[in-house]
């Protein structure tokens, strides 16, 4: 019905305008103003979609109404015929063919019926009917494919919306599953491996020390492949940003080599970095950069069982420039080209031979593509690979953020309220801090919290997990800046969606720490936060 809108009512506005021109009778224009009026009501109508308009009958009887008045007062003036040009085009706007007939019928038969009445030739009165009847089939037959094409057009966009709400649907589904489970499987691996960091400064014998090891390796594996699972799906759904700071490459390169020397690196393997000139601070991004080197010295550690890992550092015109050398067992050239798709290995044998995700390439691939460079790969079997990588890093006056992996503090004077709804959290927490000289208050529930900060304020930080019952991590933070709480709030979570540290530092916590956690991830949070400060009135 929206083409009688913008159809009928400019058209019925020209008919007036010849009416003008052509000096008519004024029971003549009284009439088409009663024509237009209803025409222009009832199409605002008709725009609306009100009940009343869903069928052809008011209408078509208006319209043989009006269309009888005009033409037994007007059909002896030249130029009456243009008053049915309205009707013959703005009938095409009825939701089937079939009403739209019925309504240029009606009109028709007024016309015939105001002519004769008028005194008009029956001839003349057939010749307009002819006119206008052949004017109703023209415009329908050309209205008709634009309006198939229309509807079509019109089921193809709903169908295309449905489509991308389910699969918005979908996505957050997806987004909500992988959020939970990360939970669910960090909350249980924080006790496992804390546990097993804790167990490995005790006194044991050598048998007790390599199944401790196994247990800490099966776990940081563990680890591993859920924190792939999640960088690649934070990668597809485009949630994932660059933040460029001063780095210093060359010791983040070591720091690497550092860690993975004592991972799976066999004994009769070379590892090194080779400096050729990269500034000591350059601007880049060092998490998704420590990343991609992680992952691609990880894999030459895990292929390379003898000879050398090289990895060669160069710098120039503003780009960085990392290749990572290795004499490993090689990859066959039809294979380098889907290295870095999702869950991609050589073979089934590699997977079951190295084990893995198959998500590090593919993950370091799309951050390389995230931070403005390109990656490749070159190799050979039998005898080795080279993955190397560009992207621009102009060098800065800034001091770089890298520092080394230690950070030797005495911690003795610290005082940590510990809060977690987790009895094993609470431990492995408790164990470690304490570990680091700190004197512990553990509760296991926000209210609690609270409750004791009334009575005691002699705390240095304050550690919160944030998923708990009743009053949660983010609830208990906000009411303790609310009562005047100045002191450092650190968030320790098993929750690592960007939502959740977005919510934590939104509720006025400092810093966010991550389950698992670490001896030293604790070392660093007391190093940042407690050094220097003895406030003992925390709250107001």
């Amino acid at each position: 019905m929206e083409f009688s809108t913008f159809i009928g009512p400019p058209t019925v506005v020209l008919a007036v305008w010849v009416c003008f021109l052509a000096g008519w009778p004024w029971e003549g224009v009284l009439v088409l103003g009663a024509y237009i009026g209803f025409n222009l009501v009832w199409s605002l109508l008709e725009a609306r979609r009100l009940p009343i308009t869903r069928g052809s009958h008011p209408r078509a009887i208006a319209n043989f109404v009006f269309m009888f008045g005009i033409f037994a007062s007007l059909a002896h003036t030249d130029g009456a015929w243009i008053m049915a040009l309205p009707t013959m085009f703005g009938s095409q706007g009825s939701p089937t063919m079939r009403q739209a007939r019925y309504v240029r019928i009606l009109a028709l038969l007024g016309i015939a019926l105001g002519s004769f009445t008028a005194g008009i030739p029956w001839t003349q009165v057939a010749t307009l009917l002819v006119g206008l009847g052949l004017v109703g089939t023209v415009s329908e037959r050309l209205y008709q494919p634009l309006l198939q094409a229309f509807m079509v057009s019109r089921e193809r966009q709903a169908a295309l919306d449905q489509s991308n709400a389910e699969l918005e649907r979908a996505l957050e589904a997806r987004k909500t599953f992988l959020a939970t489970m990360s939970h669910e499987i960090r909350t249980p691996m924080n006790g496992v491996l804390g546990m097993a960091q804790l167990l490995d400064g005790t006194e044991l014998d050598e048998e007790q020390r390599r199944m401790l090891a196994v247990l800490r390796t099966s776990g940081q594996g563990l680890l591993a492949i859920l924190n792939d699972i999640l960088d690649i799906s934070k990668l597809e759904a485009g949630r994932m940003a660059v933040d460029e700071q001063p780095t210093d490459v060359a010791t983040m390169a070591r720091q690497v080599t550092e860690l993975l020397r004592h991972g799976s690196l066999s004994r009769d393997v070379m590892l090194e970095v080779v400096d050729e000139g990269v500034p000591s601070s350059i601007l880049t991004d060092p998490l998704r950069l420590r990343q991609v080197l992680v992952n691609l010295i990880g894999n030459a550690c895990k292929f390379t069982a003898e000879g050398s890992i090289i990895v060669r550092l160069r710098w120039a015109d503003d780009t960085l420039c990392v290749a990572v050398e290795d004499t490993g067992i090689g990859i066959p050239e039809a294979t380098c080209e889907r290295l870095f798709q999702p869950f991609e290995q050589a073979d089934a044998g590699t997977t079951r031979r190295y084990g893995g995700s198959g998500l590090g390439l593919a993950i370091s691939h799309r951050l390389i593509d995230l931070m403005g460079g390109r990656i490749s790969v070159e190799s050979t079997v039998g005898e080795g690979s080279i993955f190397a990588f560009s992207l621009p890093a102009p060098e800065t006056d800034e001091i770089s953020m890298v520092s080394e992996l230690s950070i030797s503090l005495d911690h003795d004077a610290s005082r940590v309220l510990l809060v977690d709804d987790n009895r094993t959290n609470l431990m492995v927490a408790s164990a470690m801090l304490q570990r680091l000289g700190c004197e512990i208050v553990a509760l296991d529930g926000g209210q609690q919290a609270l409750d004791h900060l009334q009575r005691d304020r002699d705390f240095d930080l304050v550690l919160l997990d944030c998923q708990m019952p009743e009053v949660d991590g983010f609830t208990t933070c906000e009411r303790l800046r609310e009562r005047g709480w100045t002191g450092p709030v650190l968030a320790l979570t098993a929750g690592v969606t960007d939502e959740e540290r977005t919510r934590c530092l939104e509720s006025g916590m400092d810093d966010v720490l991550h389950k698992p956690t670490s001896i030293e991830a604790l070392r660093r949070a007391l190093a940042t936060w407690t050094e220097g400060r003895r406030d003992r009135s925390r709250l107001a």
